[in-house]
């Protein structure tokens, strides 16, 4: 399970030189009752993709409640009408839930409800005025009274949407997020995998054995990005043949400046991978190549940006879809996949 405080150390003190708003994060946290505490996970600098393909990022979320808190300074107060097409871009980005480049508990988040910004006004952060320890007036005043009364206004609303919320069937705890951490135990009682489970595991060959029953060593397939697991090449000829499907785990590179032979894009929506090979049309005619006609059952490397652990994702089960020249196309067709040998 995760450490909870070391979880919390690093998430509520991640922003840098923005002494205001690290007060308002860990303000808000230590605010909310012990019983809140208890059962909500707080994210910090929350990647969101904006419908422009850009990324920002909110202050503090909590995605069981699909609630942010943004801290106002200055420049935002100057810039509402951006804020309002941002917030717009906010729903439209996280109620599908599907940004797989997002590590950690934004699936919790619920599909049918908006995401709900409550906005606490700050002064903006003084400038230095040189290498001692002087520093410029803020921009502008806010009182303290003022600013500790709008921290509680938005602490209250956090906890009626927190009561509320755990007052319904299907609510997904802190501890309940957290059994993620331990695959083999959040899928000892279960008969499939899906997208929406958000499982991240430590090794290709965790993934073998807990979801497809391969029986792998520890560390046998853990430098094999593709291949049939032994488990599934068992199912040749049966009633559920799956011996064509393959597993795969490529690691999500950007086209420019990547400088691997092969390189893997996934759409902001999860529906689409594009597999770049960047070898000369010589090297990929002597080296050759299998048919890439085969179903993949396709992990995303991805990295917890808090922590810093990295490990392997479940998208989905991807088909090819088309080529173009260099480029292999592939659509995802299924969002779930059934556990083999339960």
């Amino acid at each position: 399970m995760t450490d909870r405080l070391l979880y919390l150390a690093r998430t509520l003190s991640r922003t840098k030189r923005k002494d205001y708003e690290n007060y308002v994060l860990g303000a808000v946290w230590n605010r909310l009752s012990a019983e809140t505490r208890a059962h909500i996970k707080p994210v910090s600098q929350q990647t969101v993709r904006a419908s422009d393909g850009g990324l920002f990022y909110l202050d503090l979320f909590f995605p069981q409640l699909n609630i942010a808190v943004e801290c106002d300074e200055l420049h935002h107060l100057r810039q509402k009408a951006d804020d309002t097409l941002r917030e717009s871009s906010v729903r439209a980005t996280l109620d599908p839930v599907e940004d797989p480049d997002v590590f950690a508990t934004i699936t919790a988040i619920s599909a049918d409800a908006g995401c709900r910004i409550l906005r606490v006004p700050v002064p903006e952060a003084p400038k230095a005025a040189g290498k001692g320890p002087a520093v410029s007036a803020p921009a502008h005043t806010l009182s303290l009274e003022a600013f500790e009364k709008a921290i509680d206004a938005q602490v209250a609303e956090i906890e009626a949407a927190s009561r509320e919320a755990r007052s319904r069937s299907g609510f997904v705890s802190w501890n309940e997020l957290d059994a993620r951490d331990e695959p083999e135990l959040f899928y000892r009682e279960r008969t499939e995998f899906a997208v929406e489970d958000a499982v991240v595991f430590s090794t290709i060959g965790e993934i073998c054995n807990v979801l497809l029953g391969a029986g792998y060593s520890s560390g046998l397939t853990r430098t094999r990005g593709y291949f049939t697991p032994r488990s599934l090449a068992a199912t040749r000829r049966s009633s559920n043949d799956l011996s064509d499907v393959k597993l795969w785990c490529p690691s999500e590179v950007r086209v420019s400046g990547a400088r691997a032979a092969w390189g893997n894009t996934i759409s902001p929506d999860g529906q689409e991978l594009r597999e770049h090979d960047r070898r000369s049309d010589a090297e990929r005619a002597k080296a050759g190549r299998a048919a890439a006609d085969h179903p993949r059952i396709t992990f995303l490397k991805v990295k917890d940006p808090v922590t810093g652990r990295s490990g392997y994702r479940f998208v989905g089960l991807f088909r090819p879809h088309s080529v173009d020249g260099a480029v292999r196309v592939y659509r995802r067709s299924e969002t779930r996949f059934p556990l083999i040998g339960r």
